[in-house]
């Protein structure tokens, strides 16, 4: 039975979060590091892309050679909407794992065939710009099912690309700002906005950063390690100057295309104002909980306990109009 290793996180972040200008550069990075936690994937590819309609847009793409970089993308361009459905998460798993026989069904099956492919390991990063980040490697059987704790961990992968994808289209796009700067020790060097009121918060956060770093921590389990969020809010990223000082920068994403965020939101805990933000803006309950560091049930209570407040505050405030009418 094929199964990855356990990934190492503090190399993938690194190659993730790079501000590496050239996007060829930038996935022929993350292919180098995630790759190395593959053992017996022969060939492998990074695609970046946008989903529009239920259609996979490609963008870009590299591989370990040309021919498989074209049909990558070429591939993508056709791949049916169930598939594109499927994928349109942040995950890692193998195509027989997701969709069974019907690997056989998808376009660039032919292909992958003729060089003897029997699977596709794919770790698909998705964000709410639409943008998505996919790594795949061919295999020499098909993989069965693994341990949960090593799924989780190969998760956490698929999540720092999503973030290192929306922090990159955010910086192109003009939306991703500097908010604080930090040194390895937590020092804060500059700090503005919510950041400057909220520094000791980020300043812990730093500290958290750097001791996952640990040599016996090298893989760290996703509610330990390395978040590649903040409170939802600041994006923690590796930065270096012309003479080689280290920083960690906090950069403030502001949200592509904001969602229908409730306006009774202060009659709620902070815990559940954060909660309500990401669902507002199309996270999944997975997702929100790894961001969070607590269980999924956790953020369902939150999420009920928040909307029951919602419900009852609307209730009164509907109440009131009416009296008022009268």
């Amino acid at each position: 039975m094929w199964q990855p290793q356990s990934p190492r996180l503090g190399r993938v972040a690194d190659a993730v979060y790079s501000l590496e200008p050239d996007d060829t550069a930038w996935m022929n990075g993350i292919l180098s590091a995630v790759r190395l936690d593959c053992i017996g994937s022969d060939a492998a590819f990074v695609g970046l892309g946008e989903i529009s309609e239920g259609r996979a847009i490609p963008i870009a793409s590299v591989a370990t050679d040309e021919e498989l970089a074209r049909q990558c993308r070429q591939g993508a361009a056709q791949l049916p909407a169930f598939y594109v459905g499927l994928r349109a998460r942040s995950f890692a798993s193998t195509d027989f794992q997701l969709v069974g026989h019907q690997i056989r069904d998808l376009p660039q099956w032919d292909f992958f065939e003729s060089r003897d492919v029997q699977d596709i390991f794919v770790v698909s990063a998705f964000v709410t710009s639409g943008r998505f980040l996919a790594f795949g490697g061919h295999l020499p059987v098909a993989a069965e099912r693994w341990p949960t704790s090593l799924v989780e961990e190969w998760e956490a992968v698929a999540l720092h690309l999503a973030a290192g994808t929306e922090l990159r289209h955010a910086r192109a796009t003009g939306r991703a700002s500097v908010a604080a700067v930090f040194g390895r020790d937590g020092r804060c060097v500059h700090a503005e906005g919510d950041a400057m009121r909220e520094r000791t918060f980020l300043r812990e956060s730093v500290r958290r950063l750097e001791r996952s770093r640990s040599r016996f921590r090298d893989v760290p389990t996703p509610a330990e390690g390395r978040r590649p969020f903040v409170e939802a809010r600041w994006t923690l990223v590796d930065q270096f100057d012309s003479d080689g000082k280290h920083f960690i920068v906090a950069y403030a994403i502001e949200d592509d295309a904001p969602g229908d965020e409730p306006k009774t939101l202060e009659a709620l805990s902070a815990q559940e104002q954060r909660v309500m933000r990401l669902i507002a803006a199309g996270w999944p309950f997975k997702l929100i909980a790894y961001q969070l560091g607590i269980s999924e049930g956790a953020v369902a209570s939150y999420a009920h306990r928040a909307r029951t407040k919602l419900r009852t505050r609307q209730g009164d405030l509907t109440g009131r109009r009416k009296s008022r009418a009268t």
